[in-house]
This record gives C-alpha cells, sequence and structure tokens, in this order.
C-alpha cells in the first residue's frame, strides 16, 4: 500500500523509519534553537546514546568549535540559526563537527526552513561525513603531483562513496571531460570523453524542468565567482535520478575564466525521502482539514501561539501574522473562561488539558462549542515549557445533542397525554421457549384510564389478570420472533365497557423481546361507521336532483358565455387589428369554445335526460361538413404528426335535409376522441351512402377509424355511458368529461340511427354511425361558409433555430407555441416526459423548454434520462430550461440539481424566455 494511504499514525512510524535508515546525519531545531527531533545517523556520528540526551538541548555550542582552518566559530553566525530564524536556507560544504566525546570530523550539510502553516517554525540540519572524501583528495593532491594527465588525476578522485564522478569544463574551447563514471552518467562514449566532447552533448541528458535552473546556476558561477551547487535530475534508462553538482571556476591572471571543474553527487535517495516526507506532510494538513482538527502549539516561555490553518479557521482569527495566545482567549465566552487556559495556568501547568467551552468567533461573531485536547511539555527541571494539542469544532454535536434532548422531552409529552393508551412490555418465554406471560415495562396515563389496571409497570399480567388468555402470549411472541407489526383484529372488552383495536411492534433489540402496544378506542369509530353508512344513503337520494341541477346551472352559465363569445366577435371584426390582436382574440375566441363545448354538453346531458332535444330540418352538404372538419382537426392533427384522412366520394353531390348542427357534433365527437387517444398513425373518416326502403332517403354510414390505444373487450358496454370512460386513469393524462360518446349515441338514437365499437386494445378502434336522412329538392340551396383565412411565415424553416416544447396542457402549448414561432424559432412538441426522451434522442434540438409537472413521466425524471444518454454515448449536452408554475423557494434549485440549465416560472415573461434561449444559442 502507499505510504500516502496509511493511517497517520502509521505513516509517521514509516517516516521515521526511512529517516533512521537514511546515512546522513539529521537534526531539527525549534525557533529557539532547542532540538526537537534527530535521526539514528546523528547519533552515531555525534555519540549520542539515545533520544533523551539530545531532545531539548541546544547543541550548536557544542556541535561546532571551530572553523577548518582552526580559527573559533561563532556559533551565532550557524548556517541553522540562520534557517530557523530568517528562513534563510543555506549550503555549507565544509565545516568541522565535534562529537560528545571531544572528537572532530569533516562534514559538508545544508540547512533548510521548516514553515507550519506558513509560519517560520524551526530549521532542519542534514549533513554529510566527509572524513573519507578528505582523505581521497588528499589522496588526489598527492596523485595529482605524480601523475601528468588531467583525466588521471579525476579518476584517482573518484571513490566508492557517494561521489559519482568527477568533470572539467574547457570553457574557452567548450570541452569537457570527465572520468568513466561520469560518462556513464551521461550516456557519453568513454573514449570520446578522454579526448573532449562539446558540453550540449552532456547537457542533453539533463531533465527539461530543469534546465534552466542549471544553466542560471553556472552562468551566475561564471560571472560572479563562488562556489557552484545545484541539483537536477539526468535520465537512466527509462528514470530520472537526482544529482547534486558542485564545482568552482578556475581564472587566468586576468581574471578571464579558464577551467569549471567539479563533480557529481548521487543524492536521489535523499530527495526521495524528501518528497516523501513533504507529501506526508500535504497528507497531514489536509487530514487535518477535512477532519475539522486544528493543531496547536504555545510556547510557555515567551507566550507565543503557533498553529494549523485548520487551527486559525476554527477561531474566526487570520493565520498570518497572529502569534498571541491573547487573541484566541479573548473569543471565548465570558462564562466558560474558567474552563480554557490561561498564561498564567500554562506557566503554572495547571491548565484544563480536555475540556469544552464555547467561542464567539473573531470573524463573523457566530457562537461554537469548541473541543480541547492537549498536553505539557516540560524541561528537565520539570519546569512547563510548551503545550500542545488539538481543537474540535462540535457546535453540530451539541446541537444534535440538545435536538435530541428535546425530542426525549416531547416523547415523554406525548407519552403522558396522548389519547390512546401506551404501554411496553417484556415478553417472558419458558424453557420450551413459548411466550406464557409478559411483564409491564412503561405505561401511560391513558392506558391505565382506558384500560382500568393501575400501577402496571413492574407487573405481570398472569399476575394482574390470571384469566389472561394465552393465545395474547402468542401474538406478542410472533412479534417478537418476526419483526413484523401486528394489529389484532378481535378486541379488548375494557373495565368501562369500550372497544379496542391493539397494534403491536418490537421495539429495542431484538434480545431484549419488547413490544410496543397501542391501546386504539375504536368505540367512536364504530359509530361514525354507521353514521358514514346512513350519509352515503342520503348522498345517493341527493344525486337523483342531480340533472335537474345541471339542467339549471347550464343554462345561467350559457347566457353570460354568450355575451363573451359576442364581444369577442365584435372585436375581431374591429379593424384595424394588429396579428397579434387577431392571434389573441382566436385564443379567447377557442377558450371560450372549449369551455361553450364543455357547458353545452352539460346542457345536452340535461335535455337528453329531460327528452327535450329538438332537431332542425335544414338542407346542407355532407361532403363540405367532412372538409369543414377536416380543416377543423388539421391543427391538431399536424401537432401529432398524424395522417387524417376523409373519403366522401359516395356522397359528392348529395345535399340532405337534417340538422346539420347535431351530426356535426357527432362526428367532431368521434375525430376529437380519435385524434385525442391516438399517439401515433393515422385517422381515417369514411362516409358512404346506402339505398334505404324509403322513397327519398339515404341510409349514411359514417366511420371514423383510428390506430390509437384501444379499448378492452370488457370495456366495451360502459364507454357510451355518462361520465364514464373506459379505463380511468386516463382522464388524468387525456382529460374529459366523460360525456362526449354518451352525447353521441343519444344524438345518434334521436336522429333515428345508431352507433357502434369494434376495438382491439394498443391496435385502434372504429366508431359507426348510422343515420337515415331525408334528400334535399333541387331548388333548396345550400348555405356557404366563407373559410378562415391562414398567414403562414415566409421565413424558411431551415433557417429556423429548432427548439423541443415539452408541454401536456393544451392551451399552454398553444400560447407558448405561438409566442415562440413569433420569435423566429421552430417548435416541436412533446406532450410527457417520455415523448421528450424519445424526441431528444432521435432528433435534434438547440434548445429544450422542459415543464416540470407532468402525467406519467415529469420533467425531472425525463431530465435525468436526457443527461444519462447524453453521458452514456459521449453527446454535447443540449441546454434544458425548467418550466414551472410553482415557482417555490427551492423548485430553482431542484431544477438545477437534475441537470436542467436554466429555470422560468410560469406565467412566464416571453422576452425573458426569449433571452434565456438566446443566451444559450449565443453559446451554442
Amino acid at each position: 500500500m502507499p505510504l500516502n494511504q496509511l493511517a497517520p499514525a502509521k505513516q509517521q512510524t514509516y517516516l521515521k523509519a526511512i529517516l533512521d535508515a537514511s546515512e546522513e546525519g539529521l537534526y531539527a531545531i525549534d525557533k529557539e534553537g532547542n532540538t526537537v527531533f534527530c535521526n539514528a545517523a546523528f547519533l552515531k556520528m555525534m555519540g549520542y546514546a539515545s533520544l533523551d540526551e539530545v531532545i531539548g538541548r541546544k547543541l550548536q555550542g557544542e556541535v561546532h568549535r571551530t572553523n577548518p582552518d582552526g580559527t573559533p566559530y561563532d556559533v551565532k553566525d550557524c548556517a541553522i540559526y540562520r534557517a530557523a530564524g530568517q528562513g534563510i536556507a543555506s549550503v555549507v560544504p565544509h565545516e568541522i563537527f565535534y562529537r560528545r566525546d571531544g572528537s572532530s570530523f569533516h562534514v559538508t550539510y545544508r540547512t533548510e526552513p521548516i514553515y507550519q502553516d506558513g509560519v517560520l517554525d524551526g530549521a532542519v540540519c542534514i549533513f554529510t561525513d566527509l572524513s573519507d572524501q578528505i582523505k581521497a583528495k588528499e589522496a588526489l593532491e598527492k596523485a595529482q603531483e605524480e601523475s601528468t594527465g588531467a583525466v588521471e588525476r579525476m579518476g584517482i578522485a573518484v571513490d566508492s562513496g557517494m561521489i559519482w564522478g568527477t568533470y572539467t569544463w574547457d570553457i574557452q574551447n567548450d570541452l569537457v571531460w570527465g572520468d568513466g563514471r561520469f560518462a556513464r552518467l551521461f550516456s557519453v562514449d568513454a573514449a570520446e570523453l578522454e579526448r573532449g566532447v562539446p558540453i550540449g552533448q552532456v547537457i542533453k541528458e539533463i531533465h527539461p524542468d530543469d534546465l534552466e535552473r542549471v544553466s542560471n546556476s553556472i552562468t551566475q558561477t561564471i560571472e560572479h565567482g563562488g562556489l557552484y551547487d545545484t541539483e537536477y535530475r539526468v535520465k537512466q534508462g527509462s528514470d530520472w535520478v537526482w544529482v547534486q553538482a558542485s564545482g568552482r571556476v578556475e581564472r587566468d591572471t586576468d581574471g578571464k575564466p579558464q577551467f569549471f571543474s567539479g563533480v557529481i553527487s548521487d543524492i536521489d535517495e535523499r530527495k526521495k525521502t524528501e518528497v516523501e516526507y513533504l507529501n506526508i506532510q500535504e497528507q497531514l494538513k489536509l487530514a487535518q482539514e477535512a477532519a475539522g482538527i486544528g493543531l496547536f502549539t504555545v510556547d510557555i516561555t515567551n507566550n507565543k501561539i503557533a498553529g494549523s490553518s485548520e487551527f486559525f479557521r476554527i477561531y474566526g482569527i487570520d493565520d498570518e501574522g497572529t502569534t498571541s495566545p491573547s487573541a484566541f482567549e479573548q473569543t471565548i465566552i465570558k462564562e466558560d473562561k474558567a474552563l480554557a487556559s490561561s498564561a498564567q495556568s500554562r506557566s503554572e501547568g495547571t491548565p484544563a488539558l480536555d475540556t469544552e467551552y464555547r467561542i464567539k468567533r473573531a470573524n463573523d461573531g457566530e457562537i461554537r462549542w469548541i473541543s480541547r485536547r492537549s498536553k505539557i511539555v516540560r524541561d528537565a527541571q520539570g519546569k512547563p515549557i510548551r503545550m500542545f494539542g488539538a481543537t474540535v469544532d462540535i457546535t453540530d454535536i451539541k446541537k444534535q445533542a440538545m435536538v435530541l434532548q428535546e425530542s426525549r422531552e416531547q416523547y415523554r409529552y406525548l407519552f403522558n397525554h396522548i389519547d390512546e393508551g401506551f404501554c411496553v412490555i417484556e415478553v417472558l418465554y419458558n424453557e420450551r421457549g413459548k411466550a406464557y406471560d409478559y411483564v409491564f415495562i412503561e405505561v401511560n396515563p391513558a392506558f391505565e384510564r382506558h384500560t382500568g389496571i393501575q400501577n402496571a409497570a413492574g407487573k405481570r399480567m398472569l399476575e394482574i389478570a390470571p384469566q389472561h388468555e394465552s393465545a395474547w402470549f402468542e401474538k406478542y411472541g410472533a412479534v417478537v420472533e418476526t419483526g413484523e407489526p401486528v394489529r389484532f383484529k378481535q378486541v379488548a372488552q375494557s373495565l368501562e365497557g369500550r372497544d379496542f383495536d391493539l397494534y403491536a411492534f418490537r421495539v429495542g433489540r431484538p434480545e431484549q423481546r419488547h413490544v410496543a402496544v397501542i391501546f386504539q378506542d375504536i368505540t367512536e369509530r364504530q359509530r361514525y361507521e354507521i353514521d358514514l353508512k346512513e350519509a352515503k344513503i342520503q348522498a345517493e337520494a341527493a344525486n337523483l336532483a342531480k340533472t335537474e341541477f345541471l339542467a339549471n346551472m347550464s343554462h345561467e352559465i350559457r347566457t353570460p358565455m354568450n355575451a363573451i363569445i359576442g364581444l369577442t366577435n365584435i372585436l375581431n371584426m374591429s379593424s384595424p387589428l394588429t396579428d397579434k390582436q387577431k392571434q389573441f382574440l382566436s385564443t379567447l375566441q377557442s377558450s371560450a369554445d372549449g369551455l361553450l363545448s364543455l357547458i353545452n354538453d352539460l346542457l345536452d346531458i340535461t335535455k337528453i335526460e329531460a327528452r327535450t332535444i329538438e332537431l332542425e330540418e335544414i338542407p346542407f352538404s355532407l361532403e363540405r361538413m367532412i372538409e369543414e372538419i377536416t380543416s377543423m382537426m388539421n391543427v391538431k392533427v399536424r401537432e401529432k404528426g398524424l395522417d387524417f384522412l376523409a373519403d366522401v366520394e359516395s356522397v359528392k353531390g348529395f345535399v340532405f335535409v337534417g340538422d346539420p348542427t347535431r351530426l356535426r357534433q357527432i362526428i367532431l365527437n368521434l375525430c376529437s376522441n380519435a385524434i385525442k387517444f391516438t399517439e401515433q398513425g393515422s385517422v381515417h373518416i369514411k362516409v358512404e351512402c346506402i339505398d334505404c326502403n324509403c322513397p327519398g332517403q339515404k341510409t349514411v354510414s359514417i366511420t371514423v377509424r383510428d390506430t390509437g390505444i384501444g379499448i378492452a373487450p370488457d370495456k366495451l358496454d360502459i364507454v357510451f355511458q355518462k361520465f364514464m370512460q373506459a379505463d380511468t386513469t386516463i382522464n388524468r393524462k387525456y382529460g374529459g368529461s366523460g360525456l362526449g360518446l354518451a352525447i353521441t349515441k343519444t344524438l345518434a338514437e334521436v336522429m333515428r340511427g345508431d352507433v357502434s365499437v369494434t376495438s382491439e386494445l394498443g391496435k385502434g378502434s372504429e366508431f359507426k354511425v348510422c343515420v337515415q336522412l331525408q334528400l334535399a329538392a333541387m331548388d333548396q340551396p345550400v348555405q356557404k361558409k366563407e373559410p378562415a383565412s391562414v398567414s403562414l411565415s415566409s421565413q424558411s424553416v431551415a433557417e429556423k433555430p429548432r427548439l423541443l416544447l415539452v408541454e401536456d396542457y393544451e392551451p399552454n402549448v398553444m400560447v407558448a407555441t405561438i409566442i415562440l414561432e413569433d420569435f423566429g424559432y421552430e417548435v416541436d412538441v412533446a406532450s410527457n416526459g417520455h415523448e421528450a426522451v424519445d424526441k431528444v434522442i432521435s432528433g435534434k434540438f438547440a434548445t429544450v423548454l422542459m415543464d416540470v409537472q407532468m402525467y406519467g413521466m415529469n420533467g425531472f425524471e425525463a431530465t435525468r434520462l436526457i443527461r444519462g444518454h447524453e453521458k452514456t454515448h459521449n453527446l454535447p449536452r443540449i441546454p434544458i430550461i425548467g418550466m414551472t408554475a410553482h415557482a417555490l423557494t427551492g423548485d430553482r434549485e431542484r431544477c438545477l440539481g437534475v441537470g436542467m440549465d436554466d429555470y422560468i416560472s410560469k406565467p412566464f415573461n416571453p422576452d425573458e424566455l426569449n433571452k434565456k434561449i438566446s443566451q444559450f444559442l449565443r453559446r451554442a
């Protein structure tokens, strides 16, 4: 398992093991110079036996005594102090360190500042024993005196330690020489390297991300002198390894750079360790933030505080520049001051180490509950020097505890005041595992009041009522064993002679065998049931007066409706009218006609039941009537994508005498139903004229066939009944009062005809009306009706953005379509969520306007399916704008949450809707 996936404690264990395995000495100090950590190599090199001899001590004066040349060393100039106090990192190529026993050794070391959440908190020193390298250098100097070749001198300098190779760069001639290890490291032929290769051939093996930094460091050394020291990565096979390059520039008497010589050292393991260490630190930081744990350290001696960013966030304090504990103490609520720590209690080593208190956050004034756990660190004399700890915001936990307490109090209140009797019992079992009795654990006052059993808590049932039936024990035992609640069918007779239903359910753990029982008084309910039956009889009797009531109400409503329609017609004939005004009047006319149609249906039913229907006898053309009906149906048919066919060949040229209004009503009812219940396919009208036995008369057969949902065979007998539909659920989807076919059948019978139906569920229906009509005399004129004018947009459909309007309420479809088309869009309509999903998958739309509440699949579910289809097939996201009439708080979030891109409430502002659509079109 990767190190960063381990628990924090195990990560620290692994990290310590890694650092202890390093051959480099490593130790860390805090800002005051006290040693806070060291690895095993440090203890070994410096001659200490354990960490206890080192931690908390200032070792710099003991480690540094003299410079390499023997002069006294000023410990105040120590590089680790500069790193800990000023944040300045340093590389020291050569110094002398002194061991505990006073012996010394040569080292090279580097120092790095340590930051805790952006605050300088100390420094770390990593050093390497140069004793062997010094010996190698001395050997090299001796060898240089005896050797004549530069290559031979460099070969002698390389030992088997950390040094990977040596090099010399002839700056003037741009040639690099090096030893065999250097050649292998930079993938250069050793023989060529002995003769010298261009530096470009060498640096091409350096990692591209490190090239600029290496080049800048070399230029800096050449121009300004000093020690060249840099780290970079070199390609080794398929991997990159870290090396450290150091060297100096040799100049001629004029100061002109001649040679650049140095060594390459292996630091790959050290860098990997450092990276792993930093990764662990970052993961620890993220873990603290995710868990809401704030870590802190208080320097008791100097009364300074340092903490993680989460620690500062909890208190609402800016984490930059705040070092005084008083800033945090000031946030503590006055009443809780004694629960927190203070400068005095910390200096005395007596603060509460595990405590909870309230704070008022500094940045927003919010009251929060804090839990703090801490520990005091003392020096060798037992004096408190540091306080470490962690804080957690427990406000939510406290709130939950208060809610739980309130819930318990509410439960207790309800328990004591509800009218239903309530008790908790423990079912007792014998050695054969059979329930034989039960003990009352808890009872409420209503239980005692209803049953007459007093002080039942703690008593067994057989103790209270020895005659109690054993069947009750078995029922309660079944509840314990299965966990299924049971409502007892039989009733319990109380001492007061009242009846109760019992409802029992298991509570607590199964092994507790506890059952809660609710005693519900059903005496009054039984009385209500009797009253309900009597009320039902009265309601059925009152229903007989319905016909007369409907007739009167239809008349009273129809009178003002005539005025409304009349005024609409007058306005429609007024001039001048704009096109929009004509559209508005047309919509008003259509809505009024729809309402009038319903009123007429009610009035027709009234007349039918009152047997007062009167038929007209006027000439009319059935052929022209069918053409007019076809024209009227075209809008609905076009919207649903159906084929509408009319076959009137057999009645061409005939003029009949009869009631064209009633016959038109029959045909319109049948056609409207056919279109309403047909989602795909066609609606077909076929008119046949048949000779009959009566002179001057014809039997006219009008058949309306559709490919719609069909009617189940067992429902064919009820479709012509008033207020009845074949499927009681279709009214929710398709609407309708259930009067149309009843009126159609009655009108056909009044016209000396009949209507029949054949249907197959899922395939369609066929309604057939047969009536006898008188042929008109040749001189009887037929009244003509001027066709309504229709204007079409001249804009090419291909140029219009195509929108999908998902809406199941027809008036809304009409209004929205008119507005959108007026804005220049092409509108396709889906009347439910299923249809919308299918159209989006099969078609291409610029935007979808999605109604939220629809029959069947609503807009939310349709949007989820569309987004899922896009994700599965890696398709671009189609903009979806939610449309809802609710406009309540949270509706917008709910729309966006399911994947909609925007939201608009009904009734919508046309300009606002157009603006939203235009924004998505511009983005596309």
